[in-house]
Parts: C-alpha cells; sequence; structure tokens
C-alpha cells in the first residue's frame, strides 16, 4: 500500500493561492493527488517488469487498486495485493520433471538455481538441497522440498507488495513520485487560477 499526501507547506501554498476562487482547495488537491495516483502506479508497474524476471510481474497492474482521493479525504491509496507465487513464476533452472535417479544405491541430488531479478545471475536455492520440481494432479508445476516431517513445502516468489515496495523498485522512483505529486499541484493549481 502506498499513500500519496501532501506535505503542510504544499497544502498551505495551495490554501493561500485559492483565497479569492470559488473553486475549493480541496478539490484542486482531489485532482492532484488522483492524477498523481494514477502516473505512480504507472511508473512502480514498468519499474517491477524491468528489475524481476518471469511471468510474475506481468499481471501487477491489473492486479493493483487506486482508492481514489476525494474533497473530504485528500489522501489517494494504490494498493498492489496479488496470492504469492511460486518461484517458477520467476526464472528457475530446472523446470521439468525429472525420474529419480540412483547412483551406488543414493539418490543423486539435482541442484536448482534461480533468482526473482532480470540482471543477476542464478543462485543455488541454499537450504533446499533436495529441491525438486513437481507436477501436481491439478496440472499445476511447482518447485518444492521436504521438510523435517517429509511433507512437500512450495518455494514461493515475492508478491506484488513486495515486488513494488522492494528498493530497487520503490526507492529508485521515490525521488520521482515527489516530483510527480509537485508538478500536478502546480498543473492543477494554475488550472484553477485561469492559466493553462
Amino acid at each position: 500500500m502506498i499513500d500519496i499526501r501532501m506535505k503542510q507547506e504544499d497544502l498551505d501554498r495551495v490554501i493561500l493561492a485559492m483565497r479569492n476562487i470559488e473553486k475549493s482547495e480541496e478539490s484542486v488537491l482531489k485532482t492532484a493527488l488522483n492524477n498523481t495516483a494514477t502516473r505512480v502506479r504507472n511508473r512502480l508497474v514498468k519499474r517491477a517488469s524491468k528489475v524481476y524476471a518471469g511471468t510474475a510481474p506481468a499481471g501487477i497492474l491489473g492486479r493493483s487498486k487506486i482508492i481514489k482521493a476525494s474533497v473530504s479525504k485528500v489522501k489517494a491509496t494504490i494498493f498492489f495485493k496479488s496470492k504469492q507465487p511460486g518461484i517458477e513464476a520467476h526464472k528457475v533452472s530446472m523446470f521439468f520433471r525429472s525420474r529419480t535417479t540412483f547412483f551406488n544405491g543414493k539418490r543423486v541430488k539435482f541442484p536448482i538455481y534461480a533468482t526473482q531479478f532480470a540482471k543477476s545471475e542464478m543462485k543455488l536455492l541454499e537450504g533446499y538441497s533436495m529441491a525438486f520440481c513437481v507436477r501436481f494432479k491439478s496440472g499445476k508445476i511447482a518447485i518444492v522440498s521436504r521438510n523435517a516431517d517429509k511433507k512437500l513445502k512450495r518455494l514461493m516468489g515475492s508478491s506484488d507488495r513486495s515486488m513494488v515496495g522492494n528498493e530497487k523498485v520503490y526507492g529508485a522512483e521515490e525521488e520521482k513520485i515527489a516530483d510527480i505529486l509537485h508538478e500536478q499541484v502546480e498543473k492543477c493549481l494554475n488550472k484553477a487560477l485561469g492559466g493553462k
């Protein structure tokens, strides 16, 4: 969840500028915040699809939601929600079912390498030395490992919220978000004051 709000000094400047205008300052702020939220969501989704690999970031835009600002509530909120995808939705070295192979009476382990990031090397799934690929009766394919109870545990990737909130995505866009908000406030204020 990302909240987009005005700094108090910007809010005071808008109120002061609109003293003699019929249109309310909340209406100007509402428009600026809603325009900013739409642009910010698009920027973050675009950045996430560049940073993350595989099919996981493909539908972030469709799974996100903007709760728009109103005259009574001068705050816009962007929600990024999804189920956490399996690690197989990212870049994985081994993505097929393999027969159990034995050598000298012992099971041969096939290491699985994976990464969620587009521009990074795949790394061994540490702690999951017995990770393997399975196809369930439902037809879904997953990378799993066995825990101490001999039960299968699916290895998961990042959710939309985690991908967008990552330092490589949100952290890289944080300054630009502030610039977009400032630009939108100026634009809406000029329009309300009779400019273009």
